[in-house]
C-alpha cells in the first residue's frame, strides 16, 4: 500500500488507482459513485467497471451500495444483477425531476434486506455552484445509507472525489477509507474531514 495521503481517527485516505490499491484492503462495506460516463475512463467503459466490480467483490465482506445513472441500468441489470435497487430522489432540477438509482448487493452470509428500512431516498442534489467536484452527492442521503447498516463499522469508496463517503461515516463514528486518483481533490476530502464538529446544517440541509 503507498503512504496514506491522510489517516487520522478512523479515517484513511489514498492517492492513486483504485484497481492498484484495492487488492490491498478490506471492508465491510462500500458506498460509491463510479464513473458514469465513457469520457471519465481511459479504456472501454464495460471492461473498466468488470475488472473494477470483481476486485470489490474480493474486497467487502459484506455489502456494497452503488450509486450508478439511470442511462446504464439495464446493463447493470443484467451483467451485475443487485439484491434490490433503491432510488436517491434528486428532486426538482433543470426542469423535470431527477433520479438515480442505488444497486444494493451483499456478500457471503450477510442479510442486507434486513437493514434496509425504505427504497425511496429524497434528497435535493447540488447545484453546480454548491459543488466542489463536479459529481459531489448530497451527504444528507451518504448519511442515510450508512446509518441504515448498523453492523457494518469500515466503510470504504472507491472513487472517494470530494469525500462525501468519508465525512458522513465520520459524522456517524464509523471507519472509513477513501481512493481517489487525482490529488487536488484528496486536499478537498482532507479539508472537509478537518471538521470535527458535526455540521447539522449539512447533514440535514439540501446542501453542502
Amino acid at each position: 500500500l503507498p503512504k496514506p495521503y491522510y489517516d487520522h481517527g478512523g479515517i484513511t485516505i489514498y492517492h492513486g488507482d483504485c484497481t492498484q490499491i484495492l487488492p490491498s484492503l478490506t471492508a465491510d462495506a462500500l458506498l460509491t459513485s463510479p464513473p458514469f460516463l465513457e469520457k471519465d475512463v481511459q479504456e472501454d467503459y464495460w471492461c473498466f467497471y468488470d475488472a473494477w466490480w470483481k476486485l470489490v467483490q474480493e474486497s467487502v465482506t459484506k455489502t456494497a451500495l452503488i450509486l450508478h445513472s439511470e442511462r446504464k441500468l439495464t446493463r447493470l441489470l443484467s451483467t451485475y444483477p443487485p439484491l434490490r435497487t433503491m432510488v436517491w430522489d434528486k428532486g426538482f432540477s433543470s426542469y423535470t425531476f431527477r433520479w438515480n438509482p442505488i444497486l444494493v448487493y451483499q456478500f457471503g452470509d450477510y442479510k442486507a434486506n434486513r437493514c434496509i428500512w425504505g427504497d425511496v431516498f429524497r434528497a435535493q442534489q447540488l447545484f453546480k455552484k454548491q459543488q466542489q467536484h463536479i459529481y459531489q452527492d448530497s451527504l444528507k442521503l451518504y448519511t442515510s445509507l450508512i446509518k441504515m447498516f448498523k453492523d457494518c463499522e469500515t466503510w470504504i469508496d472507491c472513487f472517494m472525489g470530494s469525500g462525501t463517503t468519508l465525512r458522513a461515516a465520520k459524522d456517524l463514528r464509523r471507519k472509513a477509507i477513501g481512493i481517489e486518483i487525482e490529488e487536488k481533490y484528496c486536499e478537498l476530502a482532507a479539508k472537509r474531514l478537518s471538521q470535527e464538529v458535526f455540521d447539522f446544517s449539512e447533514a440535514h440541509g439540501t446542501a453542502h
